[in-house]
C-alpha cells in the first residue's frame, strides 16, 4: 500500500469536526484543567476555585464546564457523538533512537491503552525514522482491530508496516471511520545526509552531529505534528511518544528555537505531548538518559512516564488522569498577536493533587 505522508492524513481528519481555528479568528480559547490525585480525577472542584492568567494578567473565565472525556453526550441539535467530548491519541513510536526490544515494550505498552480505550476515543498510529522523517501509518480510527493490528505489525528494524494478514485482513488505514476522502498535500521529505541502514537503536556508531540532526529532524516533526492537529477542532489531543531515550541537544543554538516553535505549535493546536520511557526500570538510572523526552514532554504540559517496567500501566493510567476535565473558557480581548502563556492556578487542592493544562495559545497577528 502507498505510503500516506503526514500532513495527508491528520488534515484529512478534519472531516471529523467542523473547521474552527483559533490561528485564524479567536473568539474563545478553551482551557481543558485536569487535577488528578494518584491516577485519579479529582471530582467535585467549582468555579471559583479556578484562577486563570493571560501572559500574568488576570482573565475573567467566561465559561466553566465538567465533562467526562471519552463518553459523548448528544446535545440539542448536535450529533451523538460530541465532537469536543471525543480524546484523539496518536501512538508515536520512535524507531531510530529505541532498541528492537523496546520497540516491541512500547507496542505491548500501546496494546494494553487501546484494549482499555474509552468507547469514543479514537487513535492514529505513527513512526519517526531518519529516512522517512515522522510518518502516519493510519488515521484517526475508533476501530480497534485496524489500530491493534497496525501497532502489533510494526517492524522494528526497519519502521515499515507488515503485509495485512491475521486481524488486518479485510482492512484498509488509508480510508477509516472519521474520513470521507483523504486529501494529499506535499511535505518536505527528511533530510537523506542523516539516514542510516538500519534505524534501529542510535548508539557510539553514529557521530555526535549526526544524532543531532536525526533529533532536530524528530523536533522539526513534532512541530508539523501540531501544525496538522491544529486543523481538527476539539481540545482533547494526545500524542504519546514512545521512545528509549530521544538525544536532544540541550545545548544547541539550533535546537533550543525547534523546541520553541514545537511548543508553540502543540500549545497553538490545544494538543499534549506525552513521552513513555520505553526503557522501563533503570537500575543506574541517570536523568540525562531521558532528559530529552522530559523536555519535549514538559513544553507542552505532558507528563514524563519513566522508570517503570509497567508500561501498559503507565498508560492506562495516563488515560484516568485525562477522564474527566474542568473546561475554562475566555475571550483574549487584550491577548497580542503571536503566542501567549496561559497560566491556571486550583484553590484549596487536596494534599497530593496535581494540575496539568494546556499552557498557551496562538493569536494570528491582525486576528
Amino acid at each position: 500500500m502507498k505510503r500516506i505522508v503526514l500532513l495527508l492524513l491528520l488534515i484529512a481528519a478534519t472531516s471529523l469536526h467542523a473547521q474552527t481555528r483559533e490561528e485564524i479568528t479567536v473568539e474563545v480559547v478553551n482551557v481543558p484543567v485536569y487535577v488528578y490525585q494518584n491516577d485519579l480525577p479529582v471530582e467535585g472542584l467549582t468555579r471559583d476555585q479556578f484562577e486563570l492568567l493571560v501572559n500574568g494578567k488576570p482573565q475573567p473565565i467566561d465559561y466553566f464546564d465538567v465533562m467526562d472525556l471519552g463518553q459523548p453526550v448528544a446535545r440539542p441539535g448536535t450529533p451523538a457523538a460530541n465532537a469536543e467530548q471525543r480524546r484523539l491519541f496518536v501512538l508515536l513510536f520512535d524507531m531510530t533512537f529505541s532498541s528492537p526490544e523496546r520497540i516491541l515494550r512500547g507496542q505491548r505498552a500501546a496494546t494494553s491503552l487501546v484494549e482499555h480505550a474509552a468507547p469514543a476515543d479514537a487513535f492514529a498510529v505513527a513512526t519517526f525514522s531518519p529516512g522517512n522523517g515522522l510518518e502516519i501509518l493510519l488515521q484517526f480510527t475508533d476501530d480497534h482491530e485496524a489500530i491493534l493490528g497496525t501497532v502489533k505489525t510494526l517492524r522494528p528494524k526497519t519502521a515499515e508496516i507488515a503485509e495485512r494478514e491475521g486481524t488486518m485482513e479485510g482492512h484498509e488505514p488509508a480510508i477509516v471511520a472519521f474520513v470521507d476522502m483523504p486529501s494529499f498535500v506535499e511535505t518536505k521529505r527528511p533530510d537523506r545526509s542523516v539516514e542510516i541502514a538500519q534505524p534501529t537503536a542510535v548508539s557510539g556508531e553514529l557521530s555526535r552531529d549526526a544524532v543531532r540532526r536525526i533529533a532536530e529532524l524528530g523536533v522539526t516533526g513534532l512541530a508539523d505534528l501540531g501544525a496538522a492537529l491544529a486543523k481538527i477542532d476539539g481540545f482533547n489531543k494526545h500524542v504519546i511518544l514512545l521512545s528509549e531515550g530521544f538525544r536532544v541537544d540541550n545545548a544547541s543554538l539550533r535546537t533550543i528555537p525547534m523546541i520553541e516553535k514545537m511548543q508553540e505549535s502543540f500549545h497553538g493546536a490545544n494538543a499534549f505531548l506525552h513521552a513513555l520511557d520505553t526503557a522501563g526500570l533503570r537500575h543506574t538510572f541517570k536523568v540525562a538518559a531521558g532528559d530529552g523526552l522530559r523536555q519535549l514532554s514538559e513544553a507542552t504540559g505532558g507528563e514524563w512516564l519513566h522508570n517503570s517496567n509497567d508500561l501498559g500501566a503507565q498508560l492506562t493510567h495516563l488515560s484516568d488522569t485525562y477522564r474527566q476535565a474542568y473546561i475554562l473558557g475566555f475571550r483574549p480581548t487584550k491577548a497580542r498577536a503571536g503566542h501567549n502563556s496561559i497560566v491556571v492556578r486550583v484553590k484549596n487542592l487536596p494534599r497530593g493533587a496535581h494540575v496539568t493544562y494546556r499552557r498557551g495559545f496562538v493569536r494570528a497577528h491582525g486576528g
